[in-house]
């Protein structure tokens, strides 16, 4: 009943075993592996119950995206290494990371495989030191749900995913510097001024991220200047804040853009077409109006396509084919009092001067 991730757990529990537990001590070299796993058997059970339910669910509502394994396997190293790095030292932080949809720096890739197989080398070498161990596979198993084998939304990577995965590294962190301080014979009160000036550090470091949370307006300009390349997504968050805030003009270039880099989208187009209507660029607004129409598969996208399309054709004077429209979208919903009211109009050949606009 937890999330995706804890499907990990079997696993994770086998590693307490391990350390600080130590329970493999207590058995025959060839039966510790057996018992300690055949107990968790209903843990595994039910992970593969969840990952089942989950995977159909996310299959049933499109979530999962269809991409080469070789950009998934990258993006999965890039993205174990960046875990890592963020860990460290919080930079760049982002409420979205955009996937690389084409292509991914193979360098970049190359060296980040580079360092997780040294540092699952090292681990395993000193192995007397058991929380290496722990530490280092329960950061790496835990990741494994959400890393991105199995592309689940359009997200690289999200720092909401690592809290669990970063407490094994914190386990190695906490374990080796107490044993560095010991062996060293370093008195007491330096680490704990040393750990009271890296608290301070980072609080500092993480603080001015807080500024970006006040509106979704600052948060997705900040993602914008993150991500350092244009992505539709967030063109797409940054525009639809810009639009709630009524900074329509604002809002009107990262919907451009977001047509541009997702030309099939319906929502940019309808919103395009809402602002320009607003602007009374009304020969614009109905070319927008009727690629948002052409592209969509929702009815009632559809409806007010045409409807709006037909407004646009009374401000302009075409009221033939606005009635048209107006026929057209009463064929979908033969009861809408907008599109009925507006075909009377129509009819009468009246200039539209009155009618409110309605946005939806």
């Amino acid at each position: 009943m937890s999330k995706p991730m804890a499907v990990s757990l079997p696993l994770v529990l086998l590693l307490l075993d391990y350390w600080p537990l130590e329970r493999y001590e207590d058995l025959p070299f060839r039966r510790k592996w057996v018992r300690l796993s055949m107990e968790k058997l209903p843990l595994f059970l039910m992970s593969a119950a969840s990952s089942s339910v989950t995977m159909a669910a996310q299959l049933s509502g499109g979530a999962v995206e269809d991409k080469p394994l070789s950009l998934r396997l990258g993006n999965a190293i890039a993205s174990y290494v960046a875990y890592i790095g963020k860990t460290f030292w919080p930079a760049k932080l982002s409420v979205f990371y955009p996937y690389p949809w084409r292509s991914l720096p193979w360098p970049d890739v190359i060296a980040g495989a580079v360092i997780l197989v040294a540092i699952t080398m090292a681990v395993l070498y000193f192995h007397p030191v058991r929380y290496l161990v722990t530490g280092w596979f329960l950061f790496v198993i835990t990741l494994i749900p959400v890393i991105g084998i199995i592309q689940v939304g359009s997200q690289a990577m999200a720092d909401r995913y690592a809290y669990v995965p970063c407490i094994g590294l914190f386990i190695i962190l906490a374990w080796g510097f107490s044993d560095v301080v010991t062996a060293a014979a370093i008195p007491r009160v330096v680490p704990a001024l040393a750990a009271l000036c890296l608290i301070l550090v980072f609080a500092a470091a993480t603080s001015r991220y807080l500024s970006y949370w006040q509106n979704f307006v600052k948060l997705f300009t900040h993602a914008r200047i993150v991500a350092g390349r244009p992505d539709y997504l967030i063109e797409k968050y940054l525009a639809d804040a810009m639009f709630s805030a009524g900074r329509f003009d604002e809002a009107f270039p990262h919907y451009r853009e977001e047509c541009v880099l997702q030309p099939n989208d319906v929502v940019c187009h309808y919103n395009m077409a809402e602002i320009l209507f607003s602007r009374r660029q009304f020969r614009d607004a109905l070319e927008q109006y009727q690629l948002a129409g052409s592209l969509t598969v929702n009815k009632d996208t559809a409806l007010w396509c045409l409807i709006h399309s037909g407004e646009v054709l009374l401000d302009l004077g075409d009221y033939e084919t606005a009635e048209m429209k107006f026929a057209a979208a009463l064929r979908i919903d033969p009861n809408n009092s907008t599109a009925l009211l507006l075909r009377q109009w129509a009819f009468n050949r009246t200039p539209i001067t009155v009618f409110p606009h309605q946005k939806h």
